[in-house]
């Protein structure tokens, strides 16, 4: 049962993504900058995070993060990289033609059977 209730939320983070590419593109939009839209973004999804680790008594081994591989901090890098373009692409070419499904399929198999 517990899997299903994954497949669930992964399916509906899937579906929120063009609402997000929306969302972001509007904020870009009416404030002048798709970078400064993504920054905001970004910035309003660390409130939620935080208020989440309070609400649930969230607890990270430090030691464990020290011990990560360089390239483990990178998905920030790569998560601000993803909003920006979609800000940015979201105008031109409309939410369903994003590529995402498409892009990700490779990377997701790189993923699961590589050394990520």
């Amino acid at each position: 049962m517990e899997k299903i209730i994954w497949i669930i939320l992964a399916f509906l983070a899937g579906a929120f993504l063009p609402f997000q590419a929306g969302m972001n593109s509007k904020l870009a939009k009416t404030g002048g900058s798709p970078v400064h839209a993504s920054m905001i973004s970004f910035a309003i999804g660390v409130i939620a995070l935080v208020m989440y680790i309070v609400l649930t008594s969230q607890n990270v081994s430090w030691k464990g993060l020290k011990d990560a591989p360089a390239y483990a901090w990178l998905g920030g890098v790569l998560g601000a990289f993803y909003v920006t373009v979609i800000v940015l692409a979201f105008p031109r070419i409309g939410s369903g033609n994003d590529f995402r499904t498409c892009s990700s399929r490779p990377a997701d198999y790189l993923c699961a059977h590589g050394e990520l």
